[in-house]
């Protein structure tokens, strides 16, 4: 008996520790037991640039202090206020994972165990068409399995037209 116990149980951790979340997508809550922290974050979401064009690559940094590092996270980018992912993520690291939301291939960045972590880097592509004339990265952040942040936020990135050279963008307060 307590040999089926342990193997039912432990497919369920596994799952979450392989960074397979995709029915986290929508709510970005890693659905562990408790509730989100209502603390600021000690991890941040980060971009390069403030600004962005058609087609262009934007290197996006999860960051965590050394001294307080992450076991898993959830990266989508999102329209501010929007519901849904948008652009295309790219990895090169073994510690990230593309995942498909809304029914979109690698719309959302998950890990692939739960290793610590300090510093993840991916890359972001906008839609081709377009259409995306704002941009905010926001994430979910693991650190135990009852310690965890929801919606932590970058700063907006605003799409840049070819013919203005003017890079600002308008930031929003980060929800954390």
């Amino acid at each position: 008996m307590e040999l089926f116990i342990l193997f039912c149980v432990v497919p369920v951790a596994w799952c979450y520790g392989s960074g397979l979340v995709s029915d986290s997508c929508v709510d970005m809550s890693p659905h562990h037991s408790g509730s989100p922290q209502t603390t600021t974050s000690p991890f941040t979401v980060s971009t390069e640039q403030s600004s962005f064009r058609p087609g262009e690559d934007v290197k996006v940094s999860l960051q965590a202090p050394a001294s307080s590092p992450f076991m898993g996270f959830l990266l989508e980018a999102r329209e501010p206020g929007g519901q849904s992912a948008v652009g295309s993520f790219e990895v090169s690291s073994g510690s990230a994972r593309l995942l498909s939301c809304f029914q979109r291939p690698n719309t959302a960045v998950s890990h692939t165990s739960t290793s610590i972590k300090t510093n993840i880097q991916v890359t972001w592509k906008p839609d081709s068409a377009g259409n995306i004339k704002r941009v905010q990265f926001q994430a979910s952040f693991v650190k135990s399995y009852k310690t965890f942040w929801v919606g932590v936020k970058s700063p907006v990135l605003s799409l840049t037209d070819d013919d203005h050279t003017d890079s600002s963008s308008t930031s929003l307060p980060s929800s954390n």
